[in-house]
Parts: structure tokens; sequence; C-alpha cells
């Protein structure tokens, strides 16, 4: 999906994305690619792997400067939805920067631009990745769609490699550690699988019992909704009572899951 040009530019086909219960899209079918949230989302991942620059600790520091250039049309369809870039990229974002272990240099921002030069495909796109620690503001071209993806109300928060440090509503605890739920986002979890989405949450150490997708949680301020995904045949209980495939159940926080009855997980109220 990502090719690096230079130094500084990699080019996207969003056709290689692959997404939650589908194969790789053909490279031929360029009717049928999306570039919205969830394909931006899995280019900003996959470019933030290609990073190697530390800072003086010897700790990794990514790239927090994004400047992405499209078709015209793709731009139009994708400039639409800058609310849900702005409301998801951010925590879908910061979750790569944890996992590497990495840090920002300033707050992270997103720029979408046209292709003026006509030289990007419809389905395609061109990024470019720098440093910026400017965390005053983000003026805007004209012609550009810049989207902050720092956490709103605290500009230039860097990510610090803690999970719990992000703003959420509610902590699910494991074994292993606990992952900050941001109220009003989407979490499917359970074992880690290669291209899993940004919503994925996936539990460490979790045994072939548990399914890739076997429960999704939505909190809701102090209440927790709890689905068990369509297909799943694993047993997911809730607070001690079976949960039916593909039913929900809310219940307030905190609450206690229990996933093929060997992966016990707590919802803790922040």
């Amino acid at each position: 999906m990502i090719v690096k040009l230079d130094s500084s530019r990699y080019a996207v086909d969003f056709s290689q994305v692959k997404r939650p219960g589908q194969g790789v899209m053909s490279m031929f079918s360029k009717r049928t690619v999306e570039v919205d949230a969830y394909a931006v989302g899995q280019a900003l991942r996959a470019v933030l792997r290609h990073c190697s620059t530390l800072d003086v600790e010897g700790r990794l520091q990514v790239w927090n400067d994004f400047r992405l250039f499209l078709d015209r049309t793709d731009y139009e369809e994708l400039r639409k939805k800058a609310p849900t870039l702005q409301h998801q990229l951010g925590p879908a974002l910061e979750d790569e920067v944890l996992k590497l272990k990495a840090s920002y240099l300033g707050a992270p921002v997103l720029r979408l631009h046209v292709d003026e030069g006509g030289e990007v495909e419809p389905g395609h796109g061109v990024l470019k990745v720098d440093w910026n620690a400017d965390e005053s503001g983000v003026p805007s071209a004209a012609g550009e769609v810049t989207v902050r993806l720092d956490k709103p109300g605290s500009p230039g928060r860097p990510a610090t490699g803690a999970k719990t440090e992000r703003a959420g509503s509610a902590l699910l605890k494991h074994a292993q550690g606990t992952f900050a739920l941001v109220s009003g986002l989407h979490y499917v979890v359970g074992r880690s699988f290669p291209n899993a989405g940004p919503e994925h949450i996936a539990i460490p150490g979790a045994s072939g019992r548990i399914n890739k997708r076997q429960v999704t949680i939505d909190v809701e301020g102090t209440m927790a909704l709890i689905s068990r995904e369509p297909g799943e045949s694993n047993p997911v209980s809730v607070n001690g009572q079976a949960l039916a495939v593909g039913g929900s159940t809310r219940v307030p926080l905190p609450a206690e899951l229990l996933l093929s009855n060997e992966l016990k997980l707590e919802i803790l109220p922040c």
C-alpha cells in the first residue's frame, strides 16, 4: 500500500487497503476503491512504520505533519468527511504511535490537497511527511483542508507511551495492562491478526480460542454497550450472564467480561 518515493514522500495505493471481512481489492477495479477515513487511517499507520529517526533518549520520534495529495474527485469526497477524520484519526494514529513506543514532536496534523499537476490517479495518493514543532496553531493554505489529530482542548500534547493517558471515559483492563476507551468510539476486541482495523483492540497473549473480533464495546458515559459479533462461535459472558451470538446488552460500569471461558476483562469508569 505504501511505496517510498524519496526521504519525505510516499506513494499510496488505496486499492491495497484490506478492510475487515474483505480480501484485498483488485488493483484494476478503480471504481470500487474507497478513499475514506478508514483507508487514510491505514495509510498513516503504515507510513509511521517507515520512520526510523530517534530522539536524544534513543526513542523513535515519528512525523507529525502529513500532507496527502489526491485526485480532485477523491479529495472532494474526503473533504466532506473532515469531521469524521478529526474525530477518529487521532486515536487511531496514537494507537500506532504507542505500539511503536514512539513520541510526537508536536501536535499531529493532516492536510488534504488536490494534486493540481494531475499526476495522482483516482484511488491513489502521495503522502508527504515532516516534523513540525509549532504548536501555536495550524494555518490553512488556500484550497487546503487541515485536520488536527490531537486531543481536543490539548494542542500539541504528545503521545507518551502510556495508553491510559489518552482522554477516555473508561478503561479496558486485562492481565497484561489497560486500554483507554473513548466515549463515542466503537471498539472491537479479540486476538491479534494482520491488517486489523484502527478500531481493533488486540489482547496480548490471547489464545486461539479467542476470536479475532469476538466482542464490541461502545462506551456511553457511565454505561457500556457490549455486543457479540455475528458468526463468532466462542462464548461471551457479561457480569456472569451469557451473551447470545449477535446479541447486545447495555450495562453500567464497572462491568466484567469473560471471553471463551478463559479471558477475563474489566471495563472500569475513569
